[in-house]
């Protein structure tokens, strides 16, 4: 018999359960809501995606989902809870354990103790005995600092986008080379304003940074090549996006400043026609909410890794799901962890939502811009391999020179 989807979410479906095809968690978040007549409100105009891995970021639009696809209120039964009955008899039953085999309880203040001993047991379990939680975001914390020393250094661009991903190893594992990077540095020393020949500097600066940060990833180095080439054609203009919003300076306000100083106004004063401006949009959708967040550089890391990890890349293949998938499975709950850890629960858990969807909202910026650059390519014409190559999925020719920064 083939498998069943749930028509809520996607997961596997159980059974019919209120009339639909549903999976276990969804029949008891509807089971839940009906019981306990539970209101829902959402930030997001109503319109938040409803799929098996962000299922809960939002339980006012799962919940319209549920009436929409057509769950039943009427066959929800008040006060049957068979599972919580059978478990409070099953622990009636039970003989009690001594006090020294009783685990720790953990209280809501050790939510934001720092220390992960507690808060983290769960991710500890996910990522194996061979790195902990604090390690495993200790390495991901270094890694970034190095990423950030190479954007901002002058580097060489690589020749092709294969070649990049045929390097097995990555230069932000090469001290010695990243240690020759640290001087000089790009410094903000004063503002200009940032012509398009900048900004495609910096999308092709951070496509390079890309290349490299990914093959960080042991999930990453395990898939086959065409697998490495859809994450990365799927990524890599959000990757873009968000390595603006995050890392520019707030120095200028209303503004989006690259290391250099160049600035993006909100209404820049170049031609606008067919292509859109997206700086409003960054601005308004992704710079200001990361900041009223107050986003970490940890959960920015973790955010980052979780959104390179989908599933629905275009091109994935079904061994690159799996892989995928398990890579997506270890990094989102060390993100809510994260998020939980300077936070009250409440808090924790919207502020991990509101980060969650933002991803919808990255991936419709990146596709506006993305379509900016198809036509700017079409009428005006630009010279950034690495952008044809990963942004626009073209092929250049092979005696296209490599680019120096400068």
């Amino acid at each position: 018999m083939d498998a069943v989807d749930c028509l809520v979410c996607g997961d596997a479906a159980s059974g019919v359960h209120y009339g639909v095809d549903s999976c276990n968690g969804c029949r008891t978040f509807f089971r839940r809501c009906v019981d306990k007549k539970l209101h829902f409100e959402c930030r997001n105009n109503s319109s938040c995606p409803i799929d098996k891995s962000i299922r809960n970021a939002c339980r006012a639009c799962r919940l319209k989902k549920c009436l929409l696809v057509g769950m039943d209120v009427r066959c929800v039964q008040p006060n049957r809870h068979y599972v919580t009955y059978s478990r409070r008899i099953s622990a009636l039953r039970r003989p009690l354990p001594s006090s020294d085999a009783l685990p720790p309880i953990a209280s809501v203040n050790q939510v934001h103790d720092p220390a992960p001993t507690k808060a983290c047991l769960s991710i500890q379990l996910s990522l194996g005995s061979s790195e902990n939680y604090s390690d495993f975001v200790g390495r991901m914390l270094a890694i970034e600092q190095k990423a950030q020393i190479l954007r901002k250094s002058t580097i060489e661009n690589y020749e092709s986008l294969m070649e990049a991903v045929l390097r097995q190893t990555s230069r932000l594992d090469d001290d010695e080379f990243i240690a020759k990077l640290s001087y000089p540095q790009m410094v903000c020393s004063n503002f200009q304003l940032c012509f398009p020949s900048h900004m495609y500097f910096w999308a092709t600066r951070d496509l390079t940074v890309l290349l490299e940060w990914v093959k960080t990833f042991d999930g990453y180095q395990d898939l086959l090549l065409t697998d490495k080439l859809a994450l990365l054609k799927s990524f890599a203009q959000i990757y873009s996006v968000l390595e603006m919003a995050f890392y520019s300076a707030d120095t200028v306000p209303d503004t989006l400043v690259f290391p250099d100083g160049s600035v993006v106004v909100r209404d820049p004063p170049f031609p606008k026609k067919p292509m859109r401006v997206v700086a409003p949009l960054i601005l308004d959708k992704i710079y200001t909410p990361l900041r009223m967040l107050k986003v970490s550089a940890a959960e920015y890391v973790l955010f980052k890794a979780v959104l390179l990890f989908n599933i629905d890349a275009e091109g994935l293949s079904a061994s690159g799901r799996v892989v995928t998938e398990a890579q997506r499975k270890r990094l989102q709950p060390a993100l809510r962890t994260e998020m939980l850890k300077q936070r009250a629960v409440e808090d924790g858990f919207n502020a991990y939502s509101t980060l969650l969807l933002m991803g919808a909202t990255l991936r419709q910026i990146a596709d506006i811009r993305t379509n900016n650059m198809l036509m700017k390519e079409v009428f005006v014409g630009f010279d950034a391999r690495l952008i044809k190559e990963l942004l626009l999925d073209r092929p250049c020719s092979d005696d296209y020179s490599s680019t120096q920064f400068k």
